[in-house]
């Protein structure tokens, strides 16, 4: 790349200086005989400077897709010398592959602190390598690839972070045997007494489990296999079960002691106090702590956990139908009556404090319930109860989360309805995916405001567009879910890849006790990433160490930094942007599915 821009300068004083040297050796002379040569004065010329400029080279760190788009986005804080890149060999002997001009991008710089950024777009680049970008001062990006088969690569990486999740019996051997003794009912009919809610996951970098994220986990998890299952094609070592279908039977194993009759309904085990003290699971007992008691299970029930509980068990129904139809039947039984309590429970009911997942709606949860059970059992109540509950979902207003599952569930109602409800839906979805789009004119393509969970949130966005893409065949929504992707990935004003494992830069000091007291990587983890300083500030969490994205250079002064304006630290006091999380990683693992086998 040294010869863009300083070659050029080099070859043009090189050929002024032959110039000026051929005129000393050739004097002119004099019209007049006899007159002495006159030397004309000599021409002295400086090669043109360079001028080194604060400049950063984001790029997805995993890599891109051969015949998709591909940029590198290049925050700065004036004009890029030479204003051209280079793709190179990530070598120590690099061959230029290819080159290109840098575009200025029109949309605000909202997200980070340079007034001025750059993209670098080679989407025209298709052969498979490793390579870097490079500009033309020298400056590069960390490496990525391109090639085909780079995003399958991700997908073991995060089922080995659910199975250091796993509570109970140890799936792996970061830890031992835990929790067995969970715990006591708190309410309802077996209140105050023993009941075995053993197993499940524990929830992100604690040791509470909720329904509220192992439900819809488990069912994003059998989504992800039922839409793209050639995506896994691995059978666990531990049998004979595909690997999506064995990690979510620990999902499914606890939904239903959960449930564990018609009538009763259990949402959360561990309480707040669970925080107090940092430690490995396996401590939780009365060897390792004498004031140890069994964790209360809490009774209660509300439509969200119903109706996405009711999906997961539906979806298990006809998915273990082939290997455990034993499995298959109770699953599909406790569906119907998970279903049944949520019909009776129209309400929202999450966690205990509410605080821990604060979710609104409960409807989108019934209708992917109803329109799960109509597919396992052909019932047409279900149908006409999941149209009914689409009608009163509508739009998110908001990216796919644990806290709305409007696109899941109007995907999964769609091949089913009406020609006219049809169009209804895809308005529903449209809504969701243009709200992201408008969202996303920024020069990161971000289409999420930073908050508590960016790296989820941008997640979120992106299946929300990849979902209504593959319906409505709007392939510029396509574009949308890419730039989050990218995003999460590294293409970032961080230049962090959220996913721990993966990448060039990523969390090595995650809000994650296993991970912290074992001193161990926890790859396959998504952490929140970048957040706004003011859920940051909200938590007390200190300012040491961190990376800020403000709006001035310099080091940062508190009380100047706007609320909006993102942050983040890799530091494991920091749960706000470097914890953990099943919901994050569970949606990212959907995500990383469409890349692999495009739907």
């Amino acid at each position: 790349m040294a010869g863009m821009g300083v070659g050029l300068a080099s070859q043009v004083s090189a050929s002024a200086g032959a110039q000026t040297l051929g005129a000393l050796q050739n004097p002119a002379q004099d019209a007049s005989a006899g007159s002495l040569p006159v030397r004309p004065p000599a021409v002295v010329t400086s090669p043109p400077v360079l001028q080194h400029v604060d400049a950063h080279v984001h790029v997805n760190q995993v890599g891109y897709l051969p015949g998709e788009a591909k940029r590198a986005v290049i925050p700065a804080e004036g004009p890029i010398p030479g204003n051209a890149f280079a793709i190179i060999d990530d070598d120590v002997t690099p061959q230029i592959r290819y080159q290109g001009p840098l575009v200025e991008s029109e949309t605000p710089g909202r997200y980070d602190r340079f007034g001025r950024h750059f993209i670098a777009d080679f989407s025209a680049f298709d052969r498979p390598g490793r390579y870097r970008v490079r500009l033309s001062d020298g400056k590069l990006s960390t490496p990525f690839t391109l090639a085909k088969g780079i995003y399958s690569r991700l997908a073991p990486l995060m089922i080995q972070y659910f199975d250091v999740q796993a509570c109970g019996l140890p799936r792996s051997a970061l830890r031992g045997a835990c929790h067995l003794d969970d715990g006591i009912a708190y309410g309802g009919p077996r209140n105050g007494l023993p009941m075995d809610t053993s197993g499940g996951w524990h929830d992100a970098g604690d040791y509470l489990k909720f329904v509220e994220t192992t439900s819809f986990v488990t069912a994003l998890l059998l989504f992800t296999h039922l839409h793209f299952e050639r995506a896994f094609p691995q059978k666990t070592p531990r049998g004979r079960l595909p690997q999506l279908l064995d990690q979510a039977r620990v999902g499914l194993e606890w939904l239903l002691k959960m449930h564990p009759t018609p009538d009763e309904f259990y949402y959360q085990v561990g309480d707040e106090s669970d925080h107090e003290s940092w430690r490995l699971p396996e401590e939780d007992n009365l060897i390792a702590n004498k004031d140890w008691k069994p964790r209360r299970v809490y009774y209660g029930v509300g439509a969200n956990l119903a109706g996405r509980t009711a999906a997961a068990l539906a979806m298990a129904s006809r998915l273990y139908a082939p290997y455990d139809p034993r499995f298959a039947l109770r699953c599909l039984k406790a569906g119907q009556t998970a279903y049944r309590l949520g019909l009776q429970h129209r309400e929202v009911l999450s966690t205990t404090p509410y605080s821990f997942y604060p979710e609104q709606t409960w409807a989108d949860d019934m209708e992917w319930g109803a329109i799960s059970l109509y597919e396992a059992t052909g019932r047409k109540g279900y149908l006409e109860q999941a149209l009914e509950f689409a009608r009163q979902a509508q739009s998110a207003h908001a990216v796919t989360s644990v806290y709305n599952t409007h696109a899941l569930a109007h995907y999964t109602l769609y091949p089913h309805a009406s020609d006219k409800l049809r169009d209804r839906l895809l308005e529903y979805l449209r809504a969701d995916a243009e709200m992201i789009r408008r969202q996303a004119a920024n020069p990161y393509g971000l289409g999420t405001p930073y908050l508590w969970g960016t790296a989820e949130a941008a997640t979120g966005a992106a299946l929300t567009c990849l979902l209504y893409a593959i319906l409505s065949r709007e392939k510029g929504y396509l574009d949308v879910a890419r730039w989050q992707r990218d995003f999460v990935l590294g293409c970032n004003p961080f230049g962090l890849c959220c996913l721990i494992g993966a990448g060039t830069r990523y969390p090595l000091f995650p809000h994650h006790q296993i991970a912290n007291i074992r001193n161990v990587e926890l790859s396959g983890a998504l952490v929140g990433g970048p957040a706004d300083y003011r859920s940051v500030q909200d938590e007390n969490i200190a300012l040491a160490a961190a990376d800020f994205d403000t709006q001035n250079p310099g080091p940062p002064v508190a009380e100047e930094i706007p609320g909006e304006v993102g942050v983040y630290h890799d530091a494991v006091q920091d749960y706000v942007t470097n914890e953990p999380a099943n919901d994050y990683t569970a949606k990212f693992l959907l995500l990383t599915a469409f890349y692999v086998v495009p739907a």
